[in-house]
């Protein structure tokens, strides 16, 4: 039994007469009808199997509909998609909710503003793509044109601006398709939450947006994902184009062919935050983030890839988590960046402070790393501003420090042993970009300053580049008073070289 939506335009003795959405006024009817109707009043036409349609039932005014009151089967096999449109299109104009009984729904449909799709849990309520279709599952209105737009005043009323996802599962069934993403949505304020996306052609999730005029009530943009899983999906597995000063908390990005979270940067105010996200086993990695992104008690872990990448000139970014299994474990480029990282078993570089040559700088960078089984502990290649790095190495590592040759602003290196204990042999500090100074009987751990690799004999009193040792004055010119993390006061006598 096909239903579908009409306004009750006109009640008589034959009947009633009713208006389909984008008929422009025209009339249909009259029909029979099971209840008293009004004009005005949303109504559910359905055909019988005689072929008489009749008005079955008004629309409440809760906005809220079942897509079985529109016909869909929910069977696994039916294609759903024109009975599930029908129940997103009945509440389109003012908003509201579609709601998706136990079942899977085989279906390719276009989201509304303002409109939300709710199962009755993952795994339980399925959206899974006709085969053949290579479409998106679910697609937001005008994706295809807006999609890579350039930031125009009125942007914050397009697209499907205030939908959401709830409690489903959605299935690219990617088997039976040649192209085809989960979710593509391009809009703001939106909502995903306790939602699975997987089995996807191109990728699992993509949301995409510019910014706002202006930040009044009704010009809100933040977006808000929770509890939301994206596995198994080839290509990356969410593309964060925006919107700006989202929030994604509790999320699992697994076994992507592309990247867990591939961010782009259409708007330079772009911001992501995101708190306990797990990234694991995707092909290209975990986190590559051309935007702001501000990472919270995350995990980043595969045997492929890197795992976090932040862009050149994007702002203040941070990554507090741990890293695992990564061939890179962090490129650090932008602006600033803050990293409190523990992990390791990378077979390359654990640490890679800017990308050489032009358009890879790392400006600020303030670093806390635990690191253990590495092939390069860190690597310097293009780092222009203060660098603060405190760095706790251990295992097998095969290089301890590369690349200073770029490291061109003044700041302080602070490295120490797996122990995390501070002991003469382990300790070397670096203050600005001409002095350098030990104590006697210190062994720096990272003998290596701004290009200069400086050497000293076992009483400590030579100094010299590349080997060319240099004696020392009989009395050093000062002595500067220090503290180490534990708040413990010493000395270091300063040489002027």
């Amino acid at each position: 039994m096909a239903i579908t939506l009409g306004l009750v335009e006109a009640v008589d003795d034959n009947g009633v007469y009713v208006s389909m959405p984008g008929s422009r006024g025209v009339l249909r009817g009259p029909y029979e009808t099971t209840e008293t109707v009004q004009p005005g009043q949303r109504v559910l036409l359905a055909q019988t199997d005689d072929g008489r349609q009749v008005v079955a039932g008004v629309l409440g005014e809760g906005r809220d509909v079942s897509v079985k009151a529109f016909g869909a089967k929910g069977d696994g096999t039916t294609d759903d998609t024109a009975s599930v449109q029908a129940a997103i299109d009945a509440v389109a104009e003012d908003g509201g909710q579609v709601f998706f009984p136990a079942g899977t729904y085989r279906c390719n449909v276009t989201l509304r503003p303002k409109v939300a799709l709710i199962g009755q849990g993952v795994a339980v309520s399925v959206l899974k793509s006709v085969a053949g279709a290579d479409q998106d599952v679910v697609q937001g209105v005008d994706f295809d044109t807006l999609t890579d737009k350039a930031y125009a005043s009125g942007d914050i009323l397009l697209g499907a601006r205030l939908s959401g996802l709830h409690n489903l599962t959605i299935d690219g069934d990617k088997a039976t398709q040649s192209a085809g993403w989960g979710v593509r949505i391009w809009g703001c304020s939106l909502k995903f939450s306790d939602i699975q996306v997987q089995n996807c052609k191109d990728g699992g999730v993509w949301t995409e947006f510019t910014t706002h005029d202006a930040a009044t009530p009704d010009d809100l943009l933040e977006s808000f994902f929770a509890n939301v899983k994206v596995v198994d999906n080839d290509g990356d597995g969410w593309r964060w184009r925006g919107p700006h000063d989202s929030y994604m908390h509790d999320v699992v990005l697994a076994n992507n062919d592309g990247w867990g979270i591939r961010g782009d940067r259409l708007d330079p105010n772009a911001l992501l935050t995101a708190t306990r996200v797990n990234a694991w086993m995707n092909t290209s990695g975990s986190y590559d983030m051309d935007c702001q992104a501000h990472f919270h008690d995350c995990i980043a872990s595969g045997s492929t890839g890197v795992g976090v990448r932040f862009g050149e000139g994007t702002g203040n970014n941070r990554y507090h988590g741990a890293v695992f299994g990564h061939p890179t474990g962090i490129v650090a480029r932008g602006d600033e960046v803050h990293l409190n990282v523990q992990g390791g078993t990378t077979s390359g570089t654990f640490l890679q402070i800017g990308v050489t040559g032009a358009g890879g700088s790392c400006g600020y960078l303030h670093a806390e790393v635990e690191a253990f089984d590495v092939g390069t502990a860190v690597d310097f290649q293009n780092a222009v501003g203060p660098c603060n790095v405190s760095a706790t190495v251990g295992g097998t590592v095969g290089t301890l420090q590369t690349g200073m040759s770029t490291f061109t602003a003044g700041g302080v290196i602070n490295l120490m042993t797996a122990s995390g204990s501070y002991v003469p042999a382990d300790r070397f500090l670096y203050f600005g970009a001409d002095r350098f100074q030990w104590a006697a009987g210190w062994a720096p751990l990272f003998p290596a300053s701004n290009g200069v690799l400086l050497t000293k004999d076992a009483s400590s009193t030579t100094v010299g580049a590349a080997g060319a040792a240099a004696a020392l004055p009989a009395t050093p010119s000062a002595y500067w008073t220090v503290k180490d993390e534990s708040g413990n006061s010493f000395k270091i006598p300063v040489y002027a070289v």
